[in-house]
């Protein structure tokens, strides 16, 4: 059997934003090659470090120190270009080493907006990506685009892949200087041959719905409607768009005919559904469409094929942004097609002003319009290789479409192949993103709220961060005498930045056990994998029967990410242990090093904290592969010795400690475990 458990906790969601550093989806961890930051406990030494047996090899410098009175220094080690894996093995042996406390990357830091505000000549009047005031409303009045930004410009997926907009509009300036439109290189223009078999003849620019061929027109709406979604960024000219480097895919299709339309949605589907088979050879990644028209009080029921384009578009991963009547009217009450329509991959948006107000002249619904996004005086692309103003809902909604594909291009690899593996169901998820992440402006919609890019993709990178598959190693059948069960671990992040986690295991069946923390602790590289082996041993005064075995994984042991398991079965023919005698449960969670020591002699411990966070008092285990002193200490952030909680000789198998915090203040303390040749740090957490 094997389980897979998700668990969305608001506290940890809350925690990775406080304490994972964002990283650019499309580029690497943002570290100094070489170089490591390391706080040490009182005494040691880098040298120190270096002489630990999982280091041998590795060329630990110390080449600065930081901070004296904390002991914290600037190392170098070997470092590859490319072999990101072998630094992260790196870290993880240091973090390993007896006498170090805390040990990370050293990594670059830009300054606040340097990187983010793209240099194009008229960015500072687009105050609907980042208000200051400029036009006299209210600063922040905006979708926070250079702070999204700063996680992703967009355009490009973790795979390499172009991103593409879909715009269904009434024609489009192809030549203008600052918007990127997607062209068929498969099709050879005017010879009247379906060149690429797509069902589409000459269709090298995208496709006109009214003459039903591939000649594509100029407008002054369309142009301006794609600039807002993906002007090109940063590139010192105009504007810049929601999305730098998208692609328009031009699509001639608003119409008072409502055939044209389904014909112009049918490109857009033939488009996507041609990269898919093709393998991303032909068509075009089309994540998003943009529509800026509609029927003003039409009644979805008498346009279900209309309404039904979205579904079908859905179930390959489109999400469709539409705008809303530019009538101060409750779409709930009067109707409106499309922003009525019931598909769940369509996004209904209204107009919001500078001043974060719906705009008078804009539509509303408290169960029909998702939310609101700014399109009064929005500054794009004109169709003279110029700029203008224009106000409407259809100025509003292409924000969203264009946020759409930044979200996408935020993707980290794993998230992506979710996306490409169940694309209708990904393609709801980056809606819920959407969704969740506006700024509650208390406007009548479903969210209340106005379109905030920024928060919406760093709801996306907190989605399952972390997934855990193991699976046993020799069989699941445990002899009478207990026996030790050795499985592997394989944790997978699924976001765009590294992920620091803690695992622990527990089993249940015939008895009932509380989790034994294993020093199951890792960082995991952005879209990474790191796999583990493992050991647990089996209670010999355990009962014969069916038990299930659980690797759970978090940032702290209340707080469940994921989880997987599978059964194996304890033999009978071993009678329970005389009462009073110790039972030989024991934390076995140690890493192919420790495993070597033990079979050699030496003495390995393994040490956990539960509850953690906590608020009065926590329980710290370890366990002992044989006799050894142990000597297990609290410290403070400083360094500071303020509880010892063991001191002396114990026998082999596992022991409970009891840390008392009532007398200390809330924070971060520090605790180590020194155990015959072996030592463990870890962090504790106390709240009040």
């Amino acid at each position: 059997m094997s389980l897979a458990i998700r668990i969305r906790s608001g506290l940890i969601a809350a925690l990775l934003l406080l304490a994972v550093p964002a990283a650019l989806a499309q580029g690497p961890e943002p570290r100094v090659a070489g170089e490591l930051i390391v706080r040490l406990a009182p005494g040691t030494t880098v040298a120190d470090v270096a002489a630990a047996p999982a280091l041998a090899g590795e060329h630990l410098v110390a080449k600065r120190l930081l901070v004296p009175a904390l002991n914290i220094w600037l190392v170098g080690f070997d470092d590859a270009p490319g072999a990101e894996r072998a630094a992260y093995e790196t870290l993880d042996a240091v973090r390993r080493a007896p006498g170090v406390l805390v040990a990370q990357f050293n990594h670059e830091v830009t300054l606040r907006g340097a990187s983010v505000t793209p240099n194009d000549t008229r960015f500072g009047e687009m105050w609907n990506l980042h208000n200051t005031g400029q036009t006299g409303g209210t600063p922040d009045a905006d979708i926070d685009a250079p702070e999204a930004w700063e996680l992703t410009h967009g355009g490009i997926a973790a795979d390499g892949a172009r991103v593409a907009v879909a715009v269904v509009d009434n024609g489009f300036q192809l030549s203008h200087p600052d918007l990127r439109f997607w062209t068929n290189p498969a099709e050879v223009p005017g010879n009247g041959v379906d060149d690429d078999g797509n069902g589409y003849v000459d269709d090298v620019n995208g496709w006109n719905a009214y003459n039903h061929n591939g000649n594509i027109t100029s407008s002054f709406h369309g142009t301006h409607v794609s600039g807002t979604a993906a002007a090109r960024g940063n590139n010192g000219t105009g504007v810049t768009g929601v999305n730098w480097e998208a692609e328009v895919v031009a699509i001639q299709g608003s119409s008072g005919n409502e055939a044209t339309v389904v014909e112009a949605y049918g490109y857009a589907l033939a488009l996507r559904n041609q990269y898919d088979a093709t393998g991303g050879a032909e068509g075009a990644f089309v994540v998003s469409t943009n529509s800026s028209f509609g029927v003003d009080f039409g009644d979805p029921e008498d346009y279900p094929i209309w309404c039904g384009m979205y579904d079908e578009m859905g179930e390959v991963g489109i999400l469709s942004a539409a705008a809303t009547m530019n009538i101060n009217a409750d779409v709930d009450v009067t109707g409106d097609v499309p922003t009525a329509c019931p598909s769940d991959h369509l996004i209904a948006v209204t107009n919001t002003t500078d001043d974060d107000t719906k705009n008078s002249g804009a539509a509303y619904g408290l169960t029909t319009i998702d939310l609101g996004a700014p399109g009064t005086s929005v500054l794009s692309t004109n169709s003279s290789s110029g700029y203008g103003t224009a106000t409407g809902t259809s100025m509003a909604s292409p924000h969203v479409a264009g946020a759409v594909a930044l979200l996408v291009s935020g993707l980290s690899a794993a998230q992506l192949q979710a996306y490409r593996d169940d694309p209708a169901a990904y393609a709801l998820t980056l809606k819920q993103a959407i969704l969740d992440g506006t700024d509650d402006i208390g406007i009548q919609t479903v969210t209340g709220g106005r379109l905030n890019v920024y928060n919406s993709l760093l709801l996306l990178q907190q989605t399952a961060a972390v997934t855990a598959e193991v699976e046993p190693v020799g069989g699941t059948s445990i002899p009478p005498a207990g026996g030790t069960l050795t499985f592997q671990v394989t944790l997978t992040n699924t976001t765009g930045q590294p992920q620091s986690v803690q695992g622990w295991t527990a089993a249940e069946g015939p008895v009932d056990r509380d989790p034994a923390m294993g020093p199951l602790n890792v960082t995991i590289p952005a879209g990474g994998t790191i796999t583990r082996t493992l050991r647990q041993r089996v209670p010999r005064a355990a009962p014969a029967g069916t038990y299930t075995y659980f690797v759970n994984v978090g940032t702290f042991p209340d707080d469940v990410m994921s989880s997987d398991a599978f059964t194996f079965e304890k033999q009978a023919g071993l009678a329970a242990r005389p009462a009073g005698e110790a039972d030989d449960w024991a934390v076995s969670g140690w890493d192919d090093d420790a495993r070597e020591a033990a079979a050699a002699g030496a003495t390995v411990a393994g040490v956990g904290a539960s509850p953690n966070p906590f608020v009065g008092a926590t329980t710290l285990r370890f366990a002992l592969a044989a006799p050894s002193d142990v000597r297990l200490a609290v410290y403070d952030v400083l360094g500071r010795e303020v509880a010892v909680l063991a001191d002396g000789p114990f026998e082999a198998g596992t022991h409970a400690v009891v840390f008392d915090a009532a007398a200390h203040p809330s924070g971060t303390y520090l605790y180590r475990l020194t155990a015959g040749d072996r030592v463990q740090t870890g962090q504790l957490t106390v709240l009040r």
